[in-house]
């Protein structure tokens, strides 16, 4: 392989590094920038290349380096737009709003103790008067709401907006970006009363009919699999509507490095395309019949990723496929290389932020290094057997994908499945056996006898995959959690990857010292991390939702002390990523906080710390107590003007539990005695080193 054969890898690394630029700068960016670069870059390209002084080679190079410089710019223009028109759209404040209008563009979530629909508010209303308005929405139901409203519906809800909170703990995903880079900038919870559906006749769009058969599909999964975990796996791999997985379902499937069939990809578009390839071939043998070929293979291929939610993976496989469908309909060779990055182009050129997606990373750097990596390994075993061909490609596929993929998985998720090679040998041909038969489940479950043996097929096979996927997550060392990797240590990782690249395909012994340096980079930067952990101590109070959570941090090493009964995972897990505390060495307990004087006076190695909530008394006899560190949590029942004076305090901290009403009574009972305080809810967690 040679790098010149692949045009369109400068052009898109310049757009990616436009992109990247323009995100991590975009305060610092004028608006016009963009635009103006590529026009100069535009003007001197055309100076260039239509007189005598471009056509000297010793100055080709300025040709080429003045159209990265232009596709440079098209980036930052492109990011700008879908920056202003979604992610960062003109807001007005709208808490002095009393009523709004969306519509219904999703199905519903369930979850444990709600139920999610996504919508998008079009007016609000403002001095007894509607004003247009365009954003994202998160409504979100009681789960024993008897009707909810429907795809394309209208509805009308009192109150006003909320915007999605920024997240208070350090270390925790920031869900708020996350959203604003889909359009989303809002959250609503609905009880009933609240809301009232305003127009009954849904607006009817292609992706109405889309998720209305998407719907009617996960039904009839549900109805013919009677298992609950084999009725989410099939909804999951067919239809890409994953929100019937519990989360220990999920945690057997990440941790055996097979999640990726869990989620429509690449590996499924593939299949769905050699199956009607196969299928509509006996067209190819009439004068229009390959032309008539391509555009139903081009029609199923959207239909497909359409129906199962069009996700940045999707679109991936279903683009790239596309122009494999184009290339071969033209009879023209194409490179999969060319069309996955002609795919990336199209796809990034829609919406910039799919490039920080963990699902488009993952989705591209795994085809990468199939593409790059799995010939270089097969002609290492060589092998005449079909079978033996068949379990090396498998090996050799799984090998290179997850060398392609390391650095985004140990970024993200900090883990490493150990057993990969065996996990991926068991899913992935029972996944090609669960998509076939799930088709064939989906069109012919209405006939008695076949729909029946087909239903029981789809079941026994994701059954048997289950089983096989917990075995092997239940074996001993299947997860080696990694917990110091930051990004430079990912980045210094893809350059070892690339550098292998360029020395065992590309065949440039340079590669190999690259990868060297870059490893020995990554192993330092490694152990100074480890260093810098080993040192810290830190007393913390943190959000823990409803609860308190509180704890201390010695070196690499966690106590955690919260009022919830069960561990809150979601917090300590982001909090125990951002302190590099791995999960043994981490600790919850429970403080039980009742009347007793223990429960509200710690000792946490050497603090004194007062915990005020609604059990809380001042001990008798005392008239002033001493105290490092004071946290007021939820609904303290004395007032705060007669115990504020009474305790002699470091450090005031009001905890994020504390309701808006006694949040400001409390805030404002500080500040007229004139003492410092620190607020999560307003600040974030509290993090002291000591």
């Amino acid at each position: 392989m040679n790098y010149r054969t692949l045009p369109l890898l400068r052009l898109l690394l310049a757009f990616v590094s436009g992109i990247v630029v323009c995100d991590q700068a975009s305060g610092l960016i004028p608006s016009g920038f963009g635009l103006g670069v590529a026009a100069l870059s535009l003007l001197v390209c055309f100076l260039l290349l239509f007189n005598r002084f471009g056509e000297s080679r010793k100055t080709r190079w300025l040709t080429g380096l003045f159209l990265l410089l232009l596709v440079f710019a098209a980036g930052i223009v492109v990011t700008q737009s879908y920056h202003i028109r979604n992610v960062n759209p003109t807001l007005v404040p709208l808490h002095g709003s009393k009523g709004w209008l969306a519509e219904v563009v999703s199905l519903p979530k369930p979850g444990a103790k709600s139920v999610r629909l996504e919508a998008r508010v079009l007016a609000v209303e403002e001095n007894g008067t509607f004003r247009d308005f365009n954003s994202g929405i998160l409504l979100y139901f009681p789960l024993a709401t008897p009707r909810l409203p429907s795809i394309g519906q209208t509805i009308a809800v009192a109150g006003s907006l909320r915007s999605v909170p920024e997240p208070l703990n350090p270390g925790a995903f920031n869900y708020k970006v996350y959203l604003a880079r889909q359009g989303v900038h809002y959250q609503a919870w609905l009880a009933p009363g609240r809301w009232m559906v305003a127009d009954h006749n849904p607006r009817k769009s292609l992706f109405y009919y889309s998720e209305l058969l998407r719907q009617k599909m996960v039904n009839i999964v549900q109805r013919q699999l009677p298992d609950r975990d084999v009725q989410s796996v099939a909804a999951a791999i067919l239809l890409g509507y994953d929100d019937l997985l519990d989360s220990e379902l999920r945690a057997t499937y990440s941790g055996t490095g097979a999640m990726h069939v869990l989620c429509v990809s690449g590996l499924h578009v593939g299949i769905f395309y050699a199956i009607f390839a196969a299928l509509l071939f006996p067209l190819s043998r009439s004068k229009w019949g390959e032309a008539t070929r391509t555009v139903l293979l081009l029609l199923l291929i959207w239909s497909y990723a359409v129906l199962t939610g069009l996700s940045p993976s999707v679109s991936r496989s279903a683009t790239m496929f596309t122009f494999v469908a184009l290339g071969k309909g033209f009879h023209r060779r194409t490179s999969v290389l060319n069309s996955l990055m002609a795919s990336a182009f199209f796809l990034l050129c829609i919406n910039p932020y799919y490039l920080f997606s963990a699902g488009f990373q993952l989705s591209f750097a795994a085809v990468a290094g199939i593409v790059t990596f799995q010939p270089v390994l097969a002609m290492a075993w060589p092998a005449n057997n079909k079978v033996v061909v068949y379990f090396r490609d498998l090996v050799t596929v799984s090998i290179a994908a997850q060398l392609f993929t390391m650095p985004v998985t140990l970024l993200g998720f900090h883990q490493f499945p150990n057993y990969f090679l065996l996990s991926n040998m068991v899913v992935i041909p029972l996944s090609f056996l669960i998509l076939v038969s799930g088709m064939a489940t989906l069109a012919l479950f209405w006939l008695p006898w076949v729909g029946q043996g087909l239903s029981w097929l789809l079941g026994f096979f994701i059954g048997l995959m289950n089983h096989l996927v917990g075995f092997i997550e239940r074996l001993p060392g299947s997860v080696t959690h990694i917990s110091v990797f930051g990004f430079q240590d990912a980045l210094l990782l893809f350059v070892v990857v690339v550098g292998l690249l360029f020395w065992l395909v590309m065949k440039h012994r340079q590669g190999l010292l690259v990868a060297l340096a870059s490893l020995l980079l990554l192993v330092v930067s490694v152990q100074i991390q480890r260093f810098e952990y080993g040192r810290q101590q830190a007393f913390v109070v943190a959000d823990g939702g409803k609860h308190l959570l509180l704890g201390t941090v010695l070196q690499r090493q966690a106590s955690w002390l919260g009022s919830a009964s069960e561990v809150p995972d979601f917090s300590i897990d982001a909090l125990n990523r951002y302190f590099a505390v791995g999960g043994k060495q981490s600790s919850y307990k429970c403080l039980g906080l009742s009347d007793s004087l223990s429960a509200h006076f710690l000792v946490l190695d050497g603090c004194r710390v007062v915990v005020i909530d609604s059990s809380f008394k001042l001990p008798r006899g005392q008239s002033r107590l001493k105290a490092d560190w004071v946290i007021v949590g939820s609904r303290p029942r004395i007032r705060p003007g007669w115990v504020i004076p009474r305790i002699d305090s470091a450090r005031w901290v009001l905890a994020s539990n504390l309701s808006e009403y006694l949040h400001e009574k409390w805030k404002k009972a500080l500040t007229d005695q004139g003492i410092a305080f620190q607020s999560v809810k307003e600040g974030g967690a509290v993090v002291t080193p000591r």
